[in-house]
């Protein structure tokens, strides 16, 4: 009992060890914003910069991917809608559909310069003219570690630990595209900063497995980048 109790005691020492992320937005504005009545907005997941020179091809960023396009949309949607309830959020897929019949996700355009031409488009507009759709979010995610060390962990009942921790730091880049005005808007960069690593406890001479932790700097990047996406959409001049 007292074993188990030590090891809940290490097990609060670890959680500690990840601590709370730091996060901060930047703003760079290009063009004047404004939400109407009925405008909708989409997400995007955008070709990584690492996976420009590949062309789409054996891309080595593990972002770009459908299910991470979805989780990102998911989070984007929940922090944008908290902000301003009468929004719409278009699914990725539902436009996809919409715009580009009989598409994969791999052979989606993911770029601004991919998009712009496309906004311009009279048989693009067309297609997505029922979705009511005003701006896309092109979203770049991008996550470095930095400054590994070794750590010690220990509990007031005795159960200690020996581990490694680093930096984990998180970007989420939204490239606002108006696609009424056909041009983009600006640029938002969202980053998260906080700590990762392992402890391997240690009962007496029984080693137990090892307890991962982590900051959640993605998902706290993703949602100061939705809360000041809405922002900068209703301030024309912020």
């Amino acid at each position: 009992m007292g074993g188990g109790k030590s090891a809940v005691g290490l097990l609060a020492v670890v959680a500690g060890l990840a601590g709370c992320a730091t996060t901060s937005v930047s703003v760079d504005r290009a063009a004047t914003t404004g939400i109407e009545p009925g405008d909708s907005v989409a997400v995007i997941l955008g070709r990584p910069t690492d996976c420009e020179a590949h062309a789409g091809k054996e891309c080595p960023d593990a972002f770009l991917a459908e299910a991470t396009e979805k989780d990102f949309e998911r989070c984007l949607a929940a922090a944008m809608l908290a902000e301003r309830s009468d929004l719409t959020v278009i699914p990725t897929d539902e436009l996809r559909r919409a715009a580009f019949p009989g598409s994969r996700f791999e052979d989606a355009p993911r770029s601004i310069a991919a998009l712009l031409p496309l906004a311009q488009s009279a048989e693009f507009r067309r297609r997505i003219a029922a979705l009511k759709l005003r701006y896309v979010l092109l979203v770049r995610v991008a996550t470095e570690t930095a400054n590994a060390k070794p750590v010690f962990a220990a509990s007031s009942g005795g159960v200690w630990g020996v581990g490694g921790e680093w930096d984990r730091i998180s970007s989420v880049t939204a490239e606002i595209l108006d696609l009424r005005e056909a041009r983009q808007s600006g640029a938002l960069t969202a980053s998260s900063y906080g700590r990762a690593g392992f402890v391997v406890p240690v009962l007496v001479i029984i080693p137990l497995p090892p307890v991962p932790y982590s900051a959640m700097t993605e998902t706290e990047a993703c949602k100061a980048l939705g809360k000041a996406v809405v922002e900068f959409l209703q301030r024309a001049d912020g």
